[in-house]
């Protein structure tokens, strides 16, 4: 396709082929404009075929690209996962847990103590969430008592038990690694497992452990 015009008539028909490259290098596509200027004429495809296009119609077709474009960066922008934690709003009231292991109420205003609470995970819309999160830590706290220390040695001669949920018979039983580790807590002994889990409380642990619904 040839589109004659003098080079300042050809400008913008260019920013307009531009714009279609960037799309499709976007998306991975093959781009099937040659960008070249030769005499005064555009290029596209080694086709020839002549179009003329009125200053109407160059300024509609950029300004669909340009449209396509904000909609396309809308999309290469956007988080590959959505953000779990309460979406705050100045002035509105929220609920934490202290230090003290205490729940407290807070009013967001976006300062930094409200953001440093906010950057733990400690930031909850009803009293029952943070209520939750309280016992929560209790229980990984009480588990944690029985459990590996840091310095513990992984090879193919060391047991490390660890606690798994059954979501068929919605039973909380144990397991041992020796090379893998995954995330949570470990012991060293399958009795020592078993101790934790009768110390803790089995339903404790389904409901606050592994979050699983009773």
């Amino acid at each position: 396709m040839l589109v004659y015009g003098t080079e300042k008539e050809l400008e913008p028909f260019g920013k307009a082929i531009k714009a279609y490259e960037e799309i499709a290098r976007a998306y991975g596509e093959k781009i099937i404009y040659e960008n070249k200027f030769y005499k005064k004429k555009y290029v596209k495809n080694k086709q020839r075929r002549t179009i003329r296009m009125t200053k109407e119609e160059i300024s509609k077709a950029i300004a669909e690209c340009e449209e396509r474009l904000r909609i396309l960066r809308e999309e290469l922008n956007k988080p590959e996962y959505d953000d779990k934690r309460p979406k705050m709003k100045m002035g509105e009231g929220f609920f934490y847990v202290g230090n003290s292991g205490n729940i407290f109420e807070g009013i967001w205003t976006g300062n930094d103590i409200c953001k440093n609470i906010y950057a733990t995970g400690n930031v909850f819309h009803t009293q029952e969430a943070a209520e939750f999160e309280l016992e929560r830590r209790r229980v990984i706290t009480e588990l944690s008592s029985f459990a590996e220390g840091g310095d513990t040695v992984w090879d193919v001669f060391h047991e490390h038990w660890t606690m798994y949920y059954n979501h068929s018979d919605k039973s909380v039983g144990i397991v041992f690694h020796k090379m893998i580790k995954y995330p949570g807590l470990y012991f060293s002994t399958e009795k020592i497992a078993k101790a934790a889990i009768k110390t803790v409380g089995e339903e404790r642990i389904k409901k606050y452990y592994f979050g699983a619904k009773q």
